[in-house]
Protein backbone atom coordinates (compact mmCIF):
# COMPACT_ATOMS: atom_id res chain seq x y z
CA UNK A 1 0.00 0.00 0.00
CA UNK A 2 1.30 3.26 -0.88
CA UNK A 3 1.22 5.77 1.85
CA UNK A 4 -0.08 9.13 1.11
CA UNK A 5 2.60 11.58 1.79
CA UNK A 6 1.39 14.70 4.31
CA UNK A 7 1.31 17.93 2.96
CA UNK A 8 4.47 19.97 3.49
CA UNK A 9 4.15 22.80 6.71
CA UNK A 10 3.21 26.32 5.70
CA UNK A 11 6.12 28.39 3.97
CA UNK A 12 7.22 31.14 6.52
CA UNK A 13 5.46 34.17 5.94
CA UNK A 14 7.08 37.04 3.39
CA UNK A 15 5.57 39.99 4.39
CA UNK A 16 5.15 40.79 7.55
CA UNK A 17 3.14 43.08 9.67
CA UNK A 18 4.39 43.41 12.55
CA UNK A 19 4.48 40.68 15.49
CA UNK A 20 1.83 40.01 18.08
CA UNK A 21 2.15 39.21 21.91
CA UNK A 22 -0.40 37.80 23.81
CA UNK A 23 -0.90 38.60 27.61
CA UNK A 24 -2.99 36.73 29.93
CA UNK A 25 -3.87 39.62 32.29
CA UNK A 26 -4.42 43.31 31.89
CA UNK A 27 -1.59 44.25 33.86
CA UNK A 28 1.11 42.67 32.03
CA UNK A 29 -0.14 43.98 28.91
CA UNK A 30 0.05 47.53 30.37
CA UNK A 31 3.12 47.07 31.57
CA UNK A 32 4.59 45.31 28.32
CA UNK A 33 2.98 48.96 26.66
CA UNK A 34 4.94 50.84 29.00
CA UNK A 35 8.04 49.28 28.64
CA UNK A 36 8.01 49.11 25.03
CA UNK A 37 6.92 52.97 24.95
CA UNK A 38 10.58 53.37 27.07
CA UNK A 39 12.11 50.98 24.76
CA UNK A 40 11.45 53.38 21.95
CA UNK A 41 8.57 51.96 19.93
CA UNK A 42 6.15 54.14 18.70
CA UNK A 43 4.21 52.23 15.95
CA UNK A 44 2.50 50.03 18.80
CA UNK A 45 -1.61 48.97 19.41
CA UNK A 46 -3.18 47.07 21.93
CA UNK A 47 -6.27 45.16 21.51
CA UNK A 48 -8.50 44.15 24.93
CA UNK A 49 -11.92 42.56 25.55
CA UNK A 50 -12.59 45.96 27.92
CA UNK A 51 -11.17 49.27 28.45
CA UNK A 52 -8.02 49.60 30.76
CA UNK A 53 -6.92 52.21 32.46
CA UNK A 54 -4.07 53.72 32.03
CA UNK A 55 -3.55 51.99 28.76
CA UNK A 56 -3.48 55.18 26.32
CA UNK A 57 -0.80 56.73 28.40
CA UNK A 58 1.11 53.87 28.50
CA UNK A 59 1.21 53.36 24.18
CA UNK A 60 1.74 57.38 24.06
CA UNK A 61 -1.07 57.88 22.92
CA UNK A 62 -1.46 61.50 21.50
CA UNK A 63 -4.07 63.69 21.47
CA UNK A 64 -6.85 63.50 18.33
CA UNK A 65 -6.78 65.56 15.68
CA UNK A 66 -10.89 65.09 15.15
CA UNK A 67 -11.23 68.25 17.90
CA UNK A 68 -9.57 70.64 15.16
CA UNK A 69 -11.85 69.12 12.17
CA UNK A 70 -15.08 69.02 13.78
CA UNK A 71 -14.49 73.14 14.78
CA UNK A 72 -13.64 73.66 11.08
CA UNK A 73 -16.47 72.39 10.10
CA UNK A 74 -18.62 74.12 12.44
CA UNK A 75 -17.00 77.37 11.82
CA UNK A 76 -17.62 76.11 7.75
CA UNK A 77 -20.99 75.85 8.41
CA UNK A 78 -21.72 78.68 10.84
CA UNK A 79 -20.01 81.23 7.96
CA UNK A 80 -21.84 80.00 5.09
CA UNK A 81 -25.05 79.46 6.59
CA UNK A 82 -25.23 83.26 7.76
CA UNK A 83 -23.41 84.35 3.92
CA UNK A 84 -26.15 82.01 2.18
CA UNK A 85 -28.95 84.01 4.03
CA UNK A 86 -27.36 87.80 3.95
CA UNK A 87 -26.51 87.21 0.03
CA UNK A 88 -29.88 86.09 -0.65
CA UNK A 89 -31.87 88.73 1.34
CA UNK A 90 -29.06 91.91 0.59
CA UNK A 91 -27.75 91.44 -2.29
CA UNK A 92 -29.40 88.56 -4.97
CA UNK A 93 -33.34 89.28 -3.38
CA UNK A 94 -33.52 92.01 -1.29
CA UNK A 95 -37.21 92.80 0.15
CA UNK A 96 -38.70 95.18 2.39
CA UNK A 97 -40.69 93.57 4.70
CA UNK A 98 -42.59 95.49 7.67
CA UNK A 99 -39.95 98.12 7.32
CA UNK A 100 -37.23 96.18 9.34
CA UNK A 101 -33.56 96.21 7.53
CA UNK A 102 -32.18 93.87 5.15
CA UNK A 103 -29.42 92.60 7.07
CA UNK A 104 -31.74 91.46 10.23
CA UNK A 105 -29.31 89.13 11.62
CA UNK A 106 -31.35 87.87 14.53
CA UNK A 107 -33.63 86.48 12.22
CA UNK A 108 -30.43 84.49 10.11
CA UNK A 109 -29.51 83.02 13.82
CA UNK A 110 -31.75 79.92 13.90
CA UNK A 111 -30.57 78.48 10.16
CA UNK A 112 -26.92 79.93 11.45
CA UNK A 113 -27.16 77.72 14.48
CA UNK A 114 -28.44 74.97 12.70
CA UNK A 115 -25.93 74.70 9.96
CA UNK A 116 -22.93 75.19 12.91
CA UNK A 117 -24.09 72.12 14.44
CA UNK A 118 -25.05 70.04 11.37
CA UNK A 119 -21.59 70.50 9.48
CA UNK A 120 -20.10 70.20 13.40
CA UNK A 121 -21.79 66.32 13.10
CA UNK A 122 -20.96 65.68 9.51
CA UNK A 123 -16.91 66.61 10.29
CA UNK A 124 -16.84 64.45 13.65
CA UNK A 125 -17.91 61.23 11.64
CA UNK A 126 -16.15 61.91 8.35
CA UNK A 127 -12.78 62.69 10.26
CA UNK A 128 -13.38 59.64 12.70
CA UNK A 129 -13.36 57.54 9.58
CA UNK A 130 -10.52 58.78 8.06
CA UNK A 131 -8.28 59.03 10.74
CA UNK A 132 -8.87 55.46 11.59
CA UNK A 133 -8.68 54.66 7.83
CA UNK A 134 -12.12 53.23 7.69
CA UNK A 135 -13.97 51.48 5.97
CA UNK A 136 -11.51 48.66 5.94
CA UNK A 137 -12.77 45.04 4.70
CA UNK A 138 -9.67 43.71 6.30
CA UNK A 139 -7.07 43.65 8.83
CA UNK A 140 -3.53 41.54 8.63
CA UNK A 141 -4.77 40.85 12.53
CA UNK A 142 -7.17 38.66 11.67
CA UNK A 143 -5.04 36.44 9.60
CA UNK A 144 -4.32 35.36 13.36
CA UNK A 145 -6.72 32.86 14.55
CA UNK A 146 -5.97 33.37 18.50
CA UNK A 147 -6.65 37.42 17.82
CA UNK A 148 -10.32 36.39 17.96
CA UNK A 149 -9.74 36.00 21.96
CA UNK A 150 -9.35 39.58 21.94
CA UNK A 151 -12.67 40.15 22.16
CA UNK A 152 -13.80 37.92 25.05
CA UNK A 153 -10.25 36.84 27.55
CA UNK A 154 -6.95 37.75 26.29
CA UNK A 155 -5.38 40.98 25.92
CA UNK A 156 -2.66 41.78 23.21
CA UNK A 157 0.28 43.91 21.93
CA UNK A 158 1.02 44.60 18.27
CA UNK A 159 4.33 46.04 17.42
CA UNK A 160 4.51 47.16 13.65
CA UNK A 161 6.86 45.95 11.01
CA UNK A 162 7.48 49.86 10.08
CA UNK A 163 9.09 50.83 13.22
CA UNK A 164 11.87 52.03 12.75
CA UNK A 165 13.54 49.69 15.71
CA UNK A 166 11.62 46.84 14.75
CA UNK A 167 13.64 43.62 13.84
CA UNK A 168 12.39 40.10 14.16
CA UNK A 169 14.31 38.27 16.60
CA UNK A 170 15.01 41.38 18.84
CA UNK A 171 11.68 42.33 19.21
CA UNK A 172 10.08 38.95 19.43
CA UNK A 173 13.01 38.56 22.61
CA UNK A 174 11.56 41.88 24.18
CA UNK A 175 7.92 41.02 23.88
CA UNK A 176 8.78 37.51 25.56
CA UNK A 177 11.07 39.22 28.46
CA UNK A 178 7.76 42.12 28.76
CA UNK A 179 5.61 38.69 29.70
CA UNK A 180 3.80 37.82 26.76
CA UNK A 181 2.80 33.84 26.96
CA UNK A 182 2.92 33.66 23.09
CA UNK A 183 4.11 36.00 20.10
CA UNK A 184 3.31 35.51 16.67
CA UNK A 185 4.59 36.91 13.68
CA UNK A 186 1.21 39.19 11.59
CA UNK A 187 1.00 38.24 8.38
CA UNK A 188 -0.44 39.91 5.34
CA UNK A 189 -2.26 37.20 3.85
CA UNK A 190 -3.23 34.15 5.10
CA UNK A 191 -1.06 31.11 4.15
CA UNK A 192 -2.49 27.92 2.98
CA UNK A 193 -0.35 24.76 2.16
CA UNK A 194 0.42 24.94 -1.19
CA UNK A 195 -1.83 21.82 -3.31
CA UNK A 196 0.23 18.85 -4.06
CA UNK A 197 -0.10 16.62 -7.19
CA UNK A 198 -1.66 13.72 -5.23
CA UNK A 199 -4.21 15.60 -3.03
CA UNK A 200 -6.74 18.11 -4.07
CA UNK A 201 -6.46 21.87 -2.63
CA UNK A 202 -7.97 22.01 0.71
CA UNK A 203 -10.97 23.59 1.17
CA UNK A 204 -10.24 26.56 3.02
CA UNK A 205 -7.98 27.49 0.13
CA UNK A 206 -10.52 27.31 -2.55
CA UNK A 207 -12.73 29.24 0.01
CA UNK A 208 -10.27 32.26 0.75
CA UNK A 209 -8.15 31.99 -2.09
CA UNK A 210 -4.78 31.87 -1.16
CA UNK A 211 -1.25 30.19 -1.52
CA UNK A 212 0.01 29.96 -5.14
CA UNK A 213 -2.20 28.60 -7.87
CA UNK A 214 -5.14 29.16 -5.86
CA UNK A 215 -8.12 29.33 -8.04
CA UNK A 216 -9.62 33.00 -7.65
CA UNK A 217 -12.56 32.44 -5.94
CA UNK A 218 -16.46 32.44 -7.24
CA UNK A 219 -18.42 35.43 -6.84
CA UNK A 220 -21.33 33.74 -4.71
CA UNK A 221 -24.33 35.18 -3.56
CA UNK A 222 -23.33 38.78 -2.80
CA UNK A 223 -23.60 40.28 -6.12
CA UNK A 224 -26.78 38.69 -6.34
CA UNK A 225 -28.13 39.82 -3.01
CA UNK A 226 -27.02 43.17 -3.81
CA UNK A 227 -28.77 43.68 -6.76
CA UNK A 228 -31.80 42.12 -5.20
CA UNK A 229 -31.57 45.00 -2.48
CA UNK A 230 -31.33 47.39 -5.52
CA UNK A 231 -34.10 46.58 -7.13
CA UNK A 232 -36.73 46.54 -3.54
CA UNK A 233 -34.99 49.85 -3.15
CA UNK A 234 -36.27 51.27 -6.33
CA UNK A 235 -39.29 49.47 -5.88
CA UNK A 236 -40.40 51.04 -2.25
CA UNK A 237 -40.37 54.57 -4.26
CA UNK A 238 -42.75 53.25 -6.26
CA UNK A 239 -45.30 51.46 -3.57
CA UNK A 240 -46.87 53.87 -1.65
CA UNK A 241 -46.52 57.17 -3.91
CA UNK A 242 -48.27 60.18 -2.09
CA UNK A 243 -48.78 63.66 -3.32
CA UNK A 244 -45.98 64.82 -3.08
CA UNK A 245 -43.98 63.41 -5.72
CA UNK A 246 -46.97 62.64 -8.23
CA UNK A 247 -47.24 64.77 -11.25
CA UNK A 248 -47.60 68.61 -11.15
CA UNK A 249 -47.70 71.56 -12.94
CA UNK A 250 -45.18 74.28 -11.91
CA UNK A 251 -46.30 78.02 -12.10
CA UNK A 252 -46.68 79.11 -15.38
CA UNK A 253 -45.83 75.68 -17.38
CA UNK A 254 -47.54 75.15 -19.93
CA UNK A 255 -50.30 72.48 -20.00
CA UNK A 256 -50.98 71.00 -23.84
CA UNK A 257 -54.66 69.87 -21.94
CA UNK A 258 -56.10 73.38 -22.37
CA UNK A 259 -56.56 74.93 -26.26
CA UNK A 260 -54.33 78.13 -24.72
CA UNK A 261 -52.20 75.87 -22.96
CA UNK A 262 -52.75 77.66 -19.58
CA UNK A 263 -52.10 75.24 -16.97
CA UNK A 264 -53.30 78.10 -13.87
CA UNK A 265 -57.04 78.11 -15.23
CA UNK A 266 -59.38 81.10 -13.69
CA UNK A 267 -61.88 80.58 -11.35
CA UNK A 268 -65.06 79.80 -12.36
CA UNK A 269 -67.38 82.69 -12.67
CA UNK A 270 -69.68 83.42 -9.32
CA UNK A 271 -67.86 80.31 -7.48
CA UNK A 272 -66.97 81.23 -3.19
CA UNK A 273 -65.40 78.90 -1.39
CA UNK A 274 -67.63 76.83 0.82
CA UNK A 275 -68.30 78.31 3.73
CA UNK A 276 -67.00 81.67 3.03
CA UNK A 277 -69.72 83.26 0.56
CA UNK A 278 -69.84 87.62 0.62
CA UNK A 279 -73.09 88.18 -0.89
CA UNK A 280 -73.67 90.57 1.65
CA UNK A 281 -70.80 93.46 0.22
CA UNK A 282 -71.79 95.87 3.47
CA UNK A 283 -71.15 93.25 6.08
CA UNK A 284 -68.54 91.39 4.43
CA UNK A 285 -66.39 94.22 2.52
CA UNK A 286 -67.42 97.02 4.41
CA UNK A 287 -68.25 98.92 1.02
CA UNK A 288 -71.96 100.19 -0.71
CA UNK A 289 -71.80 100.24 -4.29
CA UNK A 290 -67.93 100.28 -3.83
CA UNK A 291 -67.22 103.38 -1.83
CA UNK A 292 -66.63 102.81 1.90
CA UNK A 293 -69.69 102.41 3.94
CA UNK A 294 -70.77 105.49 5.58
CA UNK A 295 -73.18 103.42 8.17
CA UNK A 296 -73.42 99.78 10.28
CA UNK A 297 -74.69 96.63 8.88
CA UNK A 298 -76.39 95.80 11.88
CA UNK A 299 -77.66 97.60 14.95
CA UNK A 300 -75.19 99.00 17.24
CA UNK A 301 -76.11 98.04 21.39
CA UNK A 302 -74.74 97.71 24.36
CA UNK A 303 -73.60 94.17 24.10
CA UNK A 304 -71.84 94.76 20.53
CA UNK A 305 -69.80 97.74 22.14
CA UNK A 306 -69.00 95.95 25.34
CA UNK A 307 -67.36 93.19 22.67
CA UNK A 308 -65.74 96.00 20.51
CA UNK A 309 -64.14 97.30 23.73
CA UNK A 310 -62.49 93.61 24.67
CA UNK A 311 -61.28 92.84 21.25
CA UNK A 312 -60.11 96.38 20.96
CA UNK A 313 -58.05 95.76 24.09
CA UNK A 314 -56.54 92.50 23.24
CA UNK A 315 -55.73 93.37 19.38
CA UNK A 316 -55.33 96.95 19.01
CA UNK A 317 -54.95 98.62 22.67
CA UNK A 318 -51.03 97.43 22.13
CA UNK A 319 -50.15 100.03 19.09
CA UNK A 320 -53.22 102.37 19.27
CA UNK A 321 -53.46 102.97 23.25
CA UNK A 322 -56.57 102.33 25.46
CA UNK A 323 -58.17 106.16 24.32
CA UNK A 324 -56.86 105.81 20.86
CA UNK A 325 -54.18 108.37 19.94
CA UNK A 326 -51.33 106.41 18.80
CA UNK A 327 -49.13 105.94 21.88
CA UNK A 328 -49.42 102.28 22.76
CA UNK A 329 -47.00 99.88 24.63
CA UNK A 330 -44.76 99.02 21.86
CA UNK A 331 -44.81 102.43 20.04
CA UNK A 332 -42.81 103.88 23.08
CA UNK A 333 -40.57 101.24 22.74
CA UNK A 334 -39.84 101.96 19.08
CA UNK A 335 -42.45 100.71 16.68
CA UNK A 336 -43.58 102.89 13.97
CA UNK A 337 -46.83 105.22 15.62
CA UNK A 338 -49.99 104.70 14.52
CA UNK A 339 -51.89 107.91 13.54
CA UNK A 340 -54.30 109.19 16.45
CA UNK A 341 -58.49 108.47 15.83
CA UNK A 342 -58.58 111.74 17.09
CA UNK A 343 -57.13 113.86 13.97
CA UNK A 344 -59.87 115.41 12.00
CA UNK A 345 -59.37 113.36 9.19
CA UNK A 346 -60.13 109.68 11.03
CA UNK A 347 -62.76 111.57 12.83
CA UNK A 348 -64.39 112.25 9.03
CA UNK A 349 -63.68 109.02 7.69
CA UNK A 350 -66.09 106.57 6.85
CA UNK A 351 -66.73 103.67 9.20
CA UNK A 352 -65.79 101.41 6.45
CA UNK A 353 -62.76 102.88 6.33
CA UNK A 354 -61.72 101.29 9.77
CA UNK A 355 -63.66 97.97 8.46
CA UNK A 356 -61.03 97.31 5.64
CA UNK A 357 -57.90 98.52 7.33
CA UNK A 358 -58.59 96.07 9.82
CA UNK A 359 -59.53 93.47 7.18
CA UNK A 360 -56.32 94.28 5.32
CA UNK A 361 -53.81 96.19 6.64
CA UNK A 362 -52.55 99.35 6.34
CA UNK A 363 -48.86 100.45 6.16
CA UNK A 364 -47.11 98.64 8.70
CA UNK A 365 -50.26 97.25 10.46
CA UNK A 366 -50.96 93.56 8.86
CA UNK A 367 -54.03 92.31 8.31
CA UNK A 368 -56.47 90.78 10.78
CA UNK A 369 -58.54 89.31 8.89
CA UNK A 370 -57.39 86.07 9.84
CA UNK A 371 -57.65 86.72 13.36
CA UNK A 372 -60.52 88.56 13.91
CA UNK A 373 -63.84 87.77 12.84
CA UNK A 374 -66.10 90.16 10.83
CA UNK A 375 -69.08 90.77 13.06
CA UNK A 376 -65.76 91.63 15.71
CA UNK A 377 -64.31 93.96 13.23
CA UNK A 378 -67.72 96.06 13.01
CA UNK A 379 -67.72 95.85 16.86
CA UNK A 380 -64.15 97.46 17.00
CA UNK A 381 -65.29 99.82 14.69
CA UNK A 382 -68.19 101.09 16.54
CA UNK A 383 -65.36 101.02 19.91
CA UNK A 384 -63.66 103.39 18.18
CA UNK A 385 -66.69 105.43 17.15
CA UNK A 386 -67.23 105.66 21.06
CA UNK A 387 -63.89 106.77 21.93
CA UNK A 388 -63.73 109.56 19.27
CA UNK A 389 -67.33 110.63 20.66
CA UNK A 390 -65.40 110.30 24.49
CA UNK A 391 -62.47 113.20 23.61
CA UNK A 392 -65.30 115.28 21.76
CA UNK A 393 -68.13 115.25 23.17
CA UNK A 394 -70.50 118.07 23.84
CA UNK A 395 -71.93 118.03 26.93
CA UNK A 396 -75.31 118.96 25.57
CA UNK A 397 -75.75 115.46 24.78
CA UNK A 398 -75.44 113.42 27.92
CA UNK A 399 -78.30 112.57 29.65
CA UNK A 400 -79.64 114.80 32.85
CA UNK A 401 -78.19 112.41 35.68
CA UNK A 402 -74.78 112.26 33.56
CA UNK A 403 -74.29 115.88 32.55
CA UNK A 404 -74.97 116.91 36.91
CA UNK A 405 -72.34 114.13 37.75
CA UNK A 406 -69.63 115.53 35.21
CA UNK A 407 -70.20 119.10 36.13
CA UNK A 408 -70.04 117.86 39.85
CA UNK A 409 -66.62 116.40 39.01
CA UNK A 410 -65.31 119.69 36.76
CA UNK A 411 -62.54 121.67 39.06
Amino acid sequence: MTAIPSPPPPPPPTRIYGLLAEFDAPERLLAAADAARREGYRRTDAYTPFPVHGLSAALGARDTRLGWIVLAGALLGCVGGFFLQWYSSVIHYPVNVGGRPFNSWPAFMIITFELTILLGVLSAVVGMLALNGLPRYHHPLFNVPEFELASRTHFFLCIEARDPLFDLDRTTAFLRDAGASRVVAVPYESLVPPASPATPPPPEQIRHGHGPDAPHPAPGHTPLLLALCCLLLVACDNVNRGMDNEARLEPYEPSPFFPNLQSARPLVEGAVPRGHTRADEHLNAGTVNGAPAETFPFPITREVLLRGRERYNIFCAVCHNETGDGQGMIVLRGFVPPPSFHIDRLRQAPVGHFFQVITSGWGAMYSYSDRIGVEDRWAIVAYIRALQLSQGADPADLPEHDRRLAEEAAP
